[in-house]
């Protein structure tokens, strides 16, 4: 078993992931696999891979980093509430550790007054 802390810099936000490398499905295929499917549910997973430099497991972990921001900013949770919003989300597998990947702790995205905003006024 591995953890891999993941932060997001502009707002502090964090989530740290046990992968079990010895994991592997009825169908012998491996946590690797899982990463690489919920990769490319989405129109621009060879994207992301190929930005990784083909790095599957850190393509995976970005894009995981990124949705769980997205789940913390909407919801102010935990680890518990943030497993729970994965269990049935569309193109994600679980991540309570039933397919080699669990989220151990996370930490929600801070948003604040020194951070840099750009205020412009419309013109009429």
């Amino acid at each position: 078993m591995r953890t891999i802390h993941i932060e997001h810099l502009p707002t502090y936000a964090s989530i740290t992931v046990e992968i079990d490398d010895d994991w592997k499905n009825d169908l012998n295929q491996s946590v690797n696999s899982v990463m690489k499917a919920n990769l490319m549910f989405w129109m621009e997973g060879g994207d992301r891979i190929d930005y990784a430099n083909g790095n599957i497991e850190q393509a995976y972990l970005k894009m995981l980093c990124e949705e769980s921001v997205r789940i913390m900013a909407g919801l102010n949770c935990g680890p518990i509430g943030l497993i729970s919003e994965f269990e049935n989300r569309e193109g994600w597998s679980p991540v309570n550790g039933d397919y080699g990947i669990r989220i151990s702790q996370c930490e929600p995205p801070e948003f604040n007054g020194d951070q840099d905003y750009l205020i412009k006024e419309v013109p009429s």
